[in-house]
């Protein structure tokens, strides 16, 4: 059965094939700070984020949602998630369609161990993984979701459908293409990185202090910028440095200690070593070459 709705058809095509199923509804508020400590899912949940920052650990990787923004934890991943400024989340455990009839726990707090034959997963053709994103049009899908609240806190079957119905509305709008989409969570975290290092390099801070604000391990961060720009943050940051340095020392005003730091280089001695193996000479020859 496909409950009826008054969004237009998606562009993700597979999502005409969900008829979702509400299992469980919260909303709440986290204070700073907190920890849900991690655990495995036996359905999917869908969090949407209202207000606040939270970071979700998810398969070893880090995420962060500010909001307004949503993502779709499925079952049987261990995940923990954290507030990481005062947070308001809508928590909803849904299936994507309705199956047989069957008792399943939430979720298991690790060292407990999971349940397999218990999972219930994504049926076949639906995205498996953390869908995620930002919410576009959020005073619509926070309606939706306490209207979804409301009517699945009554026991009639039209008040049910009627939350079943709301879900839909809501996952077709935050999955469907019709909404703006946000670039994948790799390429916009490896671009926000490559800012933050172009806006501080003239600093003589190291990478690791200068990618804090983005609040991500920094082997992470590392493997990320890596991954997307096949060289280190380190590298790009020191071809910055080496650039400014170059034109320092063509301008010829100031020695090459002086360029050095000018540039952001704290070890001199380092930028020497640096320069003569980018460049084939010291920085002195260089100077006095042009």
């Amino acid at each position: 059965m496909q409950i009826g709705s008054s969004i237009s058809a998606p562009k993700n095509r597979w999502l005409e094939s969900i008829s979702p199923v509400v299992r469980f509804v919260w909303r709440g508020k986290w204070p700073d700070d907190r920890v849900e400590s991690m655990r495995y899912l036996y359905d999917h949940e869908l969090v949407l984020v209202s207000q606040g920052k939270c970071r979700l650990t998810f398969a070893k990787r880090e995420w962060i949602f500010e909001a307004p923004a949503f993502f779709i934890v499925p079952p049987g991943v261990a995940h923990e998630s954290a507030a990481l400024s005062e947070t308001v989340r809508d928590c909803i455990h849904f299936d994507w369609i309705k199956g047989p009839s069957q008792s399943a726990p939430l979720w298991t707090y690790l060292p407990g161990q999971l349940q397999s034959a218990r999972l219930r997963p994504a049926p076949p053709g639906i995205p498996r993984g953390l869908h995620h994103g930002k919410i576009h049009d959020a005073p619509r899908i926070l309606a939706l979701a306490a209207s979804l609240r409301a009517r699945w806190n009554q026991i009639t079957d039209a008040d049910r459908l009627g939350a079943r119905a709301a879900l839909l509305e809501i996952l077709v709008q935050l999955l469907s293409q019709d909404a703006p989409s946000a670039r994948p969570y790799a390429q916009r975290l490896a671009g926000n990185i490559k800012s933050l290092l172009e806006r501080n390099y003239l600093s003589s801070d190291p990478v690791s202090e200068i990618l804090k604000p983005l609040e991500l391990s920094h082997s992470h961060l590392c493997r990320v910028f890596q991954d997307a720009y096949e060289t280190t943050p380190v590298a790009y940051l020191n071809s910055l440095r080496l650039e400014r340095a170059r034109q320092l020392l063509r301008e010829g005003h100031l020695s090459v200690a002086e360029a050095a730091r000018a540039s952001g280089f704290a070890d001199v001695s380092y930028f020497g070593r640096l320069f003569r193996r980018h460049e084939g000479n010291s920085p002195r020859d260089y100077r006095f070459r042009l």
